[in-house]
C-alpha cells in the first residue's frame, strides 16, 4: 500500500467530555498511519475544547477548529474546508472506531480500484446488549453507482447513510458539503450527492465503528417538527432522481417507510399530530409505485 496517502478525520465536537478521549485515542493509535485529525469544536460549554488542544499538543497531526455552535453539519464543513487528505473521513465525537479500520478499508479501495469504502458497525447500549450491524465474517462486495443511489435513497438502516462507516476519495466530495438547513437526514442528503460521484463502492459490513448510543444526541431528543426534515430532504432527492426510474422508486420507497415512522412516532409522542394527513398523504400519492414497481413487501402494501 502507498503510504503517501493522507486521510483526513474529521470530528465534530460538542459537548462530549464524557467520550472524547476514547474518540481520538482510537484515530490517533490506527495501524494506519498518514493521517491528519481535524477535531472541531462547535461552541462547547465543557471541557472539550481543552481536550482537542492539549491532543493537538502531544500528536502534530491534529488540528483544532474553535467555532460558534452552529450544529454539527456546520462543524463537518467547517472541518471539510481544511481537509488537506486525499480520502476523507468522519467519526461523531462520541464514538470510537477499531485501530485497523482505515487501514483496511484503504486496501480494500486501492485492490479494488474503488472511489469508497464502507464498514459495518456496532451501536453500544448502556443499558441493553450491544446491537451488531455486520458480521465478523462479512464478505467483501462491489457496489456499483446505480445500487449505491439505490441504497441511499432506500435509506434502509443505517449503514447506507452514515458518513461515519466510510472512506471517500476527496474527488467523490469535491465541493459537496452537508447542508446546515437540516437538523435530520442531512448525512443523507449528502450521501446521495457523494454516491453520484462514486463509481465502485467496496463494502464490507464487518463492524469496525462503533456508535455510542448516547441519549443526549440530537437523534434521541423527543420527537418534534424538525424531524419532518427527513422529508424535506426526500423531496430534493425526488427531484434529483425522477429521471431515473429505477432510482426514484427505491427513493419513494425510503420515503413511505420514513413516513409509517413519522406517523407511529406523532401518536406515540402526542406531538405535531396536526401534520398526520400531510405525511399519509405522502404514502397516499404514491400508491402506484407500492403496488406497481414489485420492490415493496406485502406489509407494506396492506398497511397502504
Amino acid at each position: 500500500m502507498d503510504k503517501g496517502v493522507k486521510i483526513s478525520v474529521i470530528v465534530p465536537v460538542y459537548n462530549v467530555e464524557k467520550y472524547l478521549n476514547a474518540t481520538i485515542e482510537s484515530i490517533v493509535n490506527q495501524t494506519y498511519k498518514n493521517l491528519e485529525l481535524i477535531l472541531v469544536d462547535d461552541g462547547s460549554t465543557d471541557s472539550s475544547p481543552k481536550i482537542c488542544d492539549n491532543w493537538a499538543e502531544k500528536d502534530s497531526r491534529i488540528k483544532v477548529i474553535h467555532k460558534t455552535n452552529g450544529g454539527v453539519s456546520s462543524a463537518r464543513n467547517a472541518g471539510l474546508n481544511i481537509a488537506a487528505g486525499d480520502y476523507i473521513a468522519f467519526v461523531d465525537g462520541d464514538d470510537y472506531i477499531d485501530p485497523d479500520m482505515y487501514e483496511i478499508m484503504l486496501s480494500h479501495i486501492i485492490q479494488y480500484d474503488a472511489d469508497a469504502a464502507s464498514c459495518g458497525m456496532v451501536r453500544e447500549n448502556e443499558n441493553a446488549p450491544d446491537e451488531e450491524w455486520g458480521s465478523a465474517d462479512a464478505e467483501i462486495e462491489i457496489v456499483d453507482n446505480i445500487e449505491l443511489l439505490k441504497r441511499v435513497g432506500q435509506a434502509s438502516g443505517i449503514l447506507p447513510v452514515s458518513p461515519c462507516n466510510k472512506l471517500f476519495s476527496k474527488s467523490a466530495v469535491g465541493n459537496i458539503r452537508f447542508d446546515t438547513r437540516f437538523k435530520y437526514a442531512e448525512d443523507v442528503l449528502f450521501n446521495y450527492y457523494v454516491s453520484k460521484n462514486i463509481n465502485k463502492m467496496v463494502s464490507q459490513n464487518a463492524a469496525r465503528y462503533h456508535y455510542i448510543n448516547n441519549n443526549s444526541s440530537a437523534s434521541h431528543k423527543t420527537f418534534d417538527a424538525q424531524r419532518f426534515d427527513e422529508h424535506k430532504v426526500m423531496d430534493i432527492i425526488f427531484e434529483d432522481a425522477k429521471g431515473n426510474k429505477e432510482i426514484f422508486n427505491y427513493c419513494i420507497q425510503g420515503d413511505v417507510l420514513k413516513s409509517f415512522r413519522t406517523i407511529k412516532e406523532m401518536v406515540v409522542s402526542k406531538n405535531e399530530t396536526d401534520k398526520f394527513n400531510e405525511i399519509r398523504n405522502r404514502i397516499v400519492s404514491n400508491r402506484i409505485v407500492i403496488f406497481k414497481s414489485g420492490i415493496f413487501s406485502k406489509a407494506t402494501k396492506f398497511k397502504t
